[in-house]
């Protein structure tokens, strides 16, 4: 029995080898038919990925779409604040059961501060951008400290 699944099993690797060869190999032949001709060698078309990749649209990091939207559609004071933001994480991505994202800010302050109302300004305006059934962002200072929270 032991025989039969080894020359099974040799058999098996033959043909792998074999079709690995056979697909695999390069053309060596010196035969001019088989040389393009220069016409044929100037017609260089992109592949369809190359083309993908260039007619993709870059999509905006998160920061800069929350940004876009406060200046947009946010208020003075909101306007003001989100110009200290300087990253925006798990924005992107929500499955309604425990929604969670964080915007740093360059403030220094923490959640006693006067800075502390400026991040609850952008936990609302998140708030505006953004909606979950049960979301909640954190907003932080520059050393990673809470500097506010809100539902969204």
């Amino acid at each position: 029995m032991a025989r039969k699944a080894a020359w099974i099993f040799g058999g098996v690797v033959a043909v792998i080898v074999v079709a690995g060869i056979s697909g695999g190999g390069e053309d060596t032949s010196s035969d001019a038919s088989s040389k393009p001709s220069v016409e044929q060698s100037a017609e260089v078309k992109p592949s369809k990925k190359e083309e993908a990749v260039k007619e993709t649209p870059v999509e905006k990091s998160q920061t800069e779409q929350f940004k876009e939207f406060v200046n947009k559609n946010g208020t003075p004071a909101e306007k003001a604040a989100v110009k200290h933001v300087t990253k925006v994480q798990g924005a992107d991505k929500f499955n309604d059961i425990l929604d969670t994202a964080s915007i740093y800010t360059d403030f220094k302050g923490d959640f006693v501060s006067d800075d502390a109302p400026t991040g609850k300004l952008l936990a609302s305006a998140f708030a505006d951008w953004k909606e979950s059934d049960n979301g909640l962002v954190t907003v932080y200072n520059v050393k990673g400290e809470m500097l506010s929270n809100g539902n969204f």
